[in-house]
């Protein structure tokens, strides 16, 4: 006999109560939430019986499962499950859902912002590629990467970096490894200086670098972004510049899902140049610095 335990998150909207159900999703068919919720009733209306109804619920209880858009304009779909059956809507569950989802970190806020000294407000989007990347592209308040100083960039990633992080506490974790945590590198983007070239980018990583090639994860990242707003396809080539001009080749070569989300499996290809060769002597005994130093 099968067991199946569904990880689930308790809620009401203004005294009825909301369930959802973070884990077990059935794999649904269909080009549409209102197909997929038909394929659901059909093989899997136990799930929604055993999860609302008495012991596990009761006759007001009201759940939800969230899905993966199914049109680009969408940030995701949601299937409404209570004791009277798969809705096609639920008002109070739809208030419900999004804010556990938002509170919990299911799913990321819209229109992620933070105050940037000197251009004000900037909004932002958060994507992993290897390290978890604020990606700002061209907006109002910021006109693009190529209006900027590297030495401006700098100044405004040390402050933007720390605000990010404290405005949005443990929103950025990696799904299997919780030591993999919170907004690391800054991504700017703008116009490039090759128009053969999809897009420019300055990452900001450490205490004050600016990446000078176009960044491996800090590409896989932004695929992940353009394939999430549906702007880059698998197989299209993404040719990524640097701030100093040079360039990586990315591409989408496979499609996931990774606890439930839509993933990519990136494909980055550069290149490299040997200009010398040096021996490097490190003299715990006689060395007063044999372990560095930084200068911030």
């Amino acid at each position: 006999m099968s067991k199946t335990t569904y990880k689930c998150i308790d809620a009401h909207t203004c005294g009825n109560p909301v369930r959802v159900v973070t884990t077990g999703h059935p794999n649904l068919m269909g080009d549409s939430m209102s197909e997929k919720r038909q394929h659901f009733l059909k093989e899997y209306d136990w799930i929604r019986k055993g999860l609302m109804f008495e012991p596990r619920g009761h006759d007001m209880m009201s759940g939800s499962f969230f899905y993966e858009p199914q049109f680009p304009d969408n940030d995701f779909g949601i299937l409404f499950i209570e004791t009277s059956g798969c809705l096609p809507m639920c008002g109070h569950g739809t208030i419900g859902a999004i804010t556990i989802a938002i509170e919990e970190g299911i799913i990321a806020e819209e229109n992620l912002t933070v105050e940037c000294p000197e251009l004000g407000e900037i909004s932002f989007d958060v994507s992993y590629g290897g390290n978890y990347y604020a990606i700002v592209d061209p907006q109002k308040n910021f006109s693009g990467v190529h209006n900027f100083t590297a030495g401006k960039l700098i100044q405004y990633s040390q402050i933007v970096r720390k605000r990010i992080n404290e405005k949005y506490p443990n929103r950025f974790i990696h799904p299997e490894n919780e030591t993999i945590r919170d907004v690391s590198h800054i991504l700017w983007t703008g116009n490039p200086i090759d128009p053969k070239s999809s897009g420019r980018n300055a990452v900001f990583y450490g205490d004050k670098a600016i990446d000078r090639s176009p960044c491996g994860t800090g590409t896989s990242a932004r695929m992940a972004q353009l394939y999430a707003k549906g702007k880059l396809k698998k197989g299209e080539e993404f040719i990524h510049e640097s701030y100093i001009g040079s360039t990586f080749i990315g591409r989408i070569e496979e499609e996931t899902t990774l606890e439930g989300k839509k993933a990519i499996i990136p494909s980055i290809q550069g290149w490299a140049k040997i200009y010398g060769y040096n021996a490097i002597t490190i003299d715990e005994e006689d060395d007063p610095y044999a372990h560095g130093f930084q200068v911030l």
